[in-house]
């Protein structure tokens, strides 16, 4: 069965809430990392986090081997570790938090006014917004530990997620199929934009507002069968992820963006995508 890669809960009883956290950690910065992959990123086997979880080594292991950087922190004053936390959500950095004396991982995303956003691959909400003290009531513990996660081309971090993370949480929220698939979308985009930081580079939005509508209406047409209301969903999707992450595409690649959405829209549409 074909994994989902997004925002996503963790599975009954598999206690792999450290590599759900990863990989909704990895997303927020634009990095998609399916579930076998986390696992074999934190070789943390899944009989293995069943038993014993995942430390925060594993973590740590995961998130440089997927070429990004980690900054681990430990704070006893709930208000020194708040400033750090601020100061990281502002660059864009996604934070990976114990919690529950730590017993448990999830994901500070964002915030929004005096609200810290989360993600908790364990909660019915899977997504929610909580006070400062509200979190140092989840985290249980006299100790504040956290990893910030972050590209390891700080130029990476124009795609992150994370400072408007409060208003996409909206449509995550609102269409749970949506959020479970976000990293395939993304996956797709990334083959298509290649994110390159140069002046001259096209951005997403312009790319769509140009040639967005020829090129969903292009794939379609090539199957009689098409359904308009699956398809548009998908399309919808593929912009809006890929305006949420600001990606880019080098002027003289435009013809290969063009050609390589079509086909994977068109492969969509024909039901082999």
């Amino acid at each position: 069965m074909q994994q989902t890669i997004g925002f996503d809960h963790q599975k009954a009883n598999s206690f792999n809430c450290g590599q759900r956290a990863l990989i909704h950690a990895l997303l927020l910065l634009g990095t998609p990392l399916s579930e076998d992959d986390a696992h074999k990123t934190t070789k943390i086997p899944r009989w293995f986090a069943k038993i014993n979880g995942t430390n925060e080594k594993a973590i740590l292991r995961g998130i440089r081997k997927v070429g990004c950087v980690a900054y681990d922190h430990s704070y006893s004053d709930p208000e020194e570790a708040r400033a750090k936390v601020d100061s990281y959500l502002k660059l864009g950095l996604s934070i990976i938090l114990c919690v529950e004396d730590f017993k448990h991982w999830a994901v500070l995303a964002g915030r929004s006014g005096d609200k810290y956003m989360w993600i908790d691959s364990f909660d019915d909400a899977l997504i929610g917004a909580w006070s400062w003290n509200d979190i140092t009531d989840w985290i249980e513990s006299d100790e504040f530990y956290f990893i910030a996660v972050s590209p390891m081309d700080p130029e990476g971090l124009r795609h992150s997620i994370v400072p408007q993370f409060s208003s996409i949480a909206k449509t995550l929220k609102a269409d749970t199929e949506f959020a479970q698939w976000y990293g395939y979308f993304l996956e797709d985009l990334l083959e298509v934009f290649d994110c390159t930081y140069e002046k001259t580079s096209m951005s997403a939005k312009d790319f769509f507002d140009k040639y967005g509508e020829t090129i969903y209406q292009n794939s379609v047409s090539w199957y009689a069968y098409a359904d308009e209301q699956s398809n548009r969903w998908e399309y919808e999707n593929m912009k809006r992820v890929a305006l949420a992450h600001k990606l880019t595409v080098s002027i003289d690649r435009i013809p290969e963006a063009i050609a390589g959405l079509t086909a994977t829209l068109t492969c969509i549409a024909c039901g082999c995508g």
